[in-house]
């Protein structure tokens, strides 16, 4: 129990406060905290508007004057260059050009033409720069010249620098290699049809003859051997010199021509590929092939054939995998063929001399041929996945 002191409680019951002396009594806290409050309230204002901002406002005009000066001195080496080199401000208008670019676009800055009339591309991409300060390039097709313009947004000064340069020669060149490589393109695809087409030949004529010439010594000798002509060992070493010679001959057609796609369809035959690859390599292999059948024209089923023996020719060579997969769904209105393998893999950029050669290059090739389109995913340590994608019908 706290006793109160009887002077202190004497003086309490006597004195009368009213409401302005107790506020601003100085032994009030409140009081205290108030003039500690508007103390720092003052000296806050004071910095804010007297220190602060007016140097907020110096370093932005310092600024501001800075990009004028380097605008200006920019404007005189413009002046003579001999690309052409405009300003554009926010409203789009042309506000200044040099003497190349009057010339070249056939227009005076006293015309206040916008932009939008001299180069055919959208004000606003050249409005949304300015505004962002960005910087972007465009290719813009003006009176039969290609011209690549780099658009430079200055925000600070409420205008973008446009820089044209003419690569009319350039842009004709790179139209004229790519109308070289598609040329190319189809000539490999004609060459890859015609030599598909001399294979069937010669693994027929093999078929049709030298098969058929083997299988009749085959006969001759079992005949001899029983007319009493050879001796049994003879007889037998023949036989099995035959048998070999038949099995190397339908090897050889079989590499010449896919085994059973005409006679069993695709899906029968791309089984029956990877089944011979993983018993020849001794790799585990997997494969989902469906719904293939029926869907593709001779000649496209054989280009399909040949990606996928391709890409298993590649694991051979270059993977060192332990298994390998191969998917053929027909989904969607397109064929989606994955080859994939756990093998080393590769760094594309580094070794595109070295892996990325004739094998994945014919796997693209015969891919386009056929309206399809190729794509590899590679890295060093995690395999090699190799996918086409084929619209269907073709």
């Amino acid at each position: 129990m706290i006793l109160a002191s009887p002077l202190l409680a004497h003086d309490t019951a006597h004195r009368t406060w009213s409401v302005p002396e107790y506020i601003f009594d100085p032994t009030n806290p409140f009081f205290l905290a108030l003039i500690i409050f508007s103390l720092v309230a003052v000296v806050t204002y004071v910095y804010i508007y007297h220190v602060h901002l007016p140097q907020r406002r110096r370093h932005a005009n310092d600024r501001r004057k800075l990009l004028l000066k380097n605008a200006r001195l920019s404007a005189l080496f413009t002046e003579l260059n001999p690309d052409p080199t405009l300003r554009v401000d926010r409203r789009g208008m042309v506000v200044d050009a040099n003497k190349a670019a009057r010339i070249i676009f056939a227009f005076e800055i006293e015309e206040k033409k916008k932009i939008r009339e001299i180069l055919p591309f959208p004000e606003a991409d050249v409005l949304r720069l300015i505004d962002e300060g960005e910087s972007e390039e465009k290719t813009v097709s003006l009176l039969g010249d290609y011209y690549a313009v780099k658009i430079v947004g200055a925000k600070e000064l409420g205008m973008a620098h446009l820089y044209c340069h003419n690569i009319t020669k350039r842009k004709l060149l790179e139209d004229e290699l790519l109308a070289n490589q598609k040329q190319v393109r189809e000539l490999n695809h004609h060459l890859r049809k015609a030599i598909d087409r001399e294979r069937s030949r010669v693994a027929k004529a093999l078929h049709d003859g030298l098969v058929q010439r083997l299988l009749l010594i085959n006969l001759d000798a079992q005949s001899a051997n029983q007319r009493g002509e050879i001796s049994d060992a003879a007889t037998e070493k023949i036989l099995e010199s035959v048998e070999a010679a038949v099995a190397e001959v339908r090897e050889s057609i079989y590499q010449l021509e896919p085994r059973g796609l005409v006679d069993r369809g695709l899906e029968s035959a791309l089984k029956g590929l990877c089944e011979s690859f993983a018993a020849e390599t001794g790799v585990r292999g997997e494969f989902v092939i469906e719904e293939v059948d029926g869907r593709f024209a001779l000649d496209t089923q054989t280009q399909i054939y040949r990606i996928v023996q391709e890409a298993l020719g590649n694991i051979r060579k270059h993977a060192r995998a332990k298994s390998f997969f191969v998917q053929a769904v027909a989904r969607d209105g397109e064929l989606r063929l994955v080859i994939s393998d756990d093998g080393v893999g590769f760094d594309r950029e580094k070794e595109s001399g070295k892996q990325d050669g004739f094998g994945l290059r014919n796997i693209e090739d015969r891919a386009l041929s056929i309206g399809g389109e190729r794509s590899i995913e590679s890295h060093p340590g995690e395999g090699t996945t190799v996918a086409v994608r084929i619209p269907l019908g073709r």
